[in-house]
């Protein structure tokens, strides 16, 4: 079938011929859907003219995706710029200080970097005014806190015979529940007893001993006035 335009006006396109191609030549002794047979050589030629073609594509695929990672740095690195310079802009402070303008009272000091001006802002955190754990007392006594967990000041604590610091308030408590109960007044009535008899060292009280008897007899009158 003639494209539209070759074919004359008013004529229909029933009326055309259409030329039939000749059919194609096939030597004789050769079947119609027989193929041509290539040589090794040729083989072996265009399985590596195919590998090189493809060891082109992968090493023109790797450049481009080199390419595009480089060109996405570059894009990051002047994002990170303008934003530097954004901030520059928002803070005069940090203007100054570039420029070597900065007040002299200012805390921010020239040529330090950003790490060092945030911790030189830092303040120190206050230590605590008030003392805390096993050792409370003691610190409060020696002046390096003001007062205890429970308000004891040092006016409050002092050290026994032993080198503990304890509170006046309660050591004296302890004290006199130790004296007026029934083993503080045995004790005071031996060593009483121990003075009457005059006895030196280590003395039974009871015993065997003349001695320790008398001990026991005299502590037990006293204990019992």
């Amino acid at each position: 079938m003639l494209p539209p335009r070759a074919i004359p006006y008013g004529v229909a396109e029933t009326n055309i011929a259409i030329p039939k191609l000749p059919p194609r030549a096939i030597p004789n002794g050769v079947a119609a859907s027989a193929k041509p047979k290539m040589d090794d050589t040729n083989a072996a030629k265009a399985l590596k003219a195919a590998k090189a073609n493809i060891q082109e594509a992968n090493v023109m695929k790797a450049t481009k995706a080199m390419k595009v990672t480089k060109a996405m740095k570059a894009v990051k690195a002047m994002k990170a710029v303008k934003a530097m310079k954004a901030k520059k802009l928002d803070n005069p402070e940090q203007d100054a200080m570039d420029d070597g303008t900065a007040a002299k009272g200012s805390h921010i000091k020239k040529g330090k970097t950003m790490k060092s001006q945030i911790r030189t802002t830092k303040r120190k955190p206050k230590s605590s005014k008030i003392g805390k754990g096993k050792r409370a007392k003691s610190m409060v006594l020696r002046g390096l806190r003001e007062k205890t967990v429970g308000g004891l000041t040092k006016d409050h604590l002092f050290k026994n015979k032993r080198g503990k610091v304890v509170s006046k308030k309660a050591s004296g408590a302890s004290n006199n529940a130790f004296s007026t109960s029934n083993f503080g007044k045995w004790n005071a009535a031996v060593k009483a007893a121990r003075l009457d008899l005059q006895c030196v060292g280590f003395t039974p009280v009871g015993g065997g001993t003349i001695l320790g008897k008398a001990l026991y007899a005299k502590a037990k009158a006293l204990y019992t006035m």
